[in-house]
């Protein structure tokens, strides 16, 4: 999925109901590329988030960087908009042109875990 840096809709909900507790803490899983306002100079266009298997350091990272609190700003709901996606995504497209969905899931070392299969006849 994308997002855009400092946009709060992608970060909720951070609890739901489960049936059994009034409410279970939920997580985003998957790969999301946060895309940033090519104006400002000290962030990168675009950087990938994975909630990486068995890696402390990107849990700590993900929960920094994650939350609501983080993605509220001025004009939080422009941050939500087409035009907004629009003209991140063509800020940062030569770098999104050199990925693809299967090189992301396929990288252990972004996910963690290998994707190599056998299959044996």
């Amino acid at each position: 999925r994308f997002s855009n840096e400092e946009d709060v809709v992608p970060l909720i909900p951070f609890v739901a109901p489960n049936g059994l507790a009034p409410v279970e803490m939920y997580k985003h899983t998957g790969m999301n590329i946060r895309m940033y306002n090519a104006s400002q100079l000290l962030f990168p266009k675009c950087r990938l988030f994975y909630p990486k298997m068995g890696s402390l350091p990107n849990e700590v990272r993900n929960a920094i960087l994650n939350n609501v609190p983080m993605g509220l700003s001025v004009g939080v709901i422009s941050k939500h908009l087409c035009p907004e996606y629009c003209s991140r995504l063509e800020s940062s497209s030569e770098e999104l042109k050199k990925i693809s969905v299967e090189g992301l899931y396929e990288d252990a070392d972004i996910t963690g875990f290998s994707t190599d299969v056998v299959v044996k006849k």
